[in-house]
């Protein structure tokens, strides 16, 4: 009787260490980044929202510098370091910018205006070899839902 005590509290402290060692969370909660050559990489991008609202970041800061609707066409240049956003009147620059869709839309780009793609998540941009490549930052499940 002594013998299986022994096992069974050595068998508990090995369930116990491997489950200290578990990852806390799930696959389906990681962040992926995606670049989109195919269908946005261009010296002039175009962006725009499925429904909603398209909201422009800071992602160093935080702050919401614009806001646009579904239906509006934002183009997006990178002019003296900065990256411009313009629609109509509205225009937003900063060093860097993120566009999220809001309330259920999705975010929406392409190389010219008849050939917008709809991804999930929200878009950053980096320039490469003179022109934007938009980066697709979006959770693994919705990822391989695509």
């Amino acid at each position: 009787m002594n013998r299986s005590r022994r096992i069974l509290w050595v068998g508990l402290l090995l369930l116990y260490a491997g489950f200290a060692d578990a990852p806390k969370g799930r696959d389906s909660d990681w962040l992926i980044r995606v670049g989109l050559e195919q269908a946005a990489w261009a010296q002039v991008l175009y962006v725009g929202v499925s429904e909603g609202n398209l909201r422009w970041v800071d992602p160093r800061t935080g702050a919401t510098l614009a806001e646009g609707t579904a239906g509006q066409l934002w183009e997006l240049r990178r002019e003296n370091g900065r990256y411009r956003a313009i629609c109509g009147q509205a225009q937003v620059q900063a060093e860097r910018l993120v566009a999220e869709p809001m309330n259920g839309g999705f975010i929406m780009v392409g190389a010219s205006p008849n050939t917008l793609r709809r991804y999930r998540g929200h878009l950053e941009w980096t320039e490469r070899d003179g022109k934007l490549l938009a980066i697709n930052w979006v959770l693994l499940d919705d990822y391989l839902k695509a």
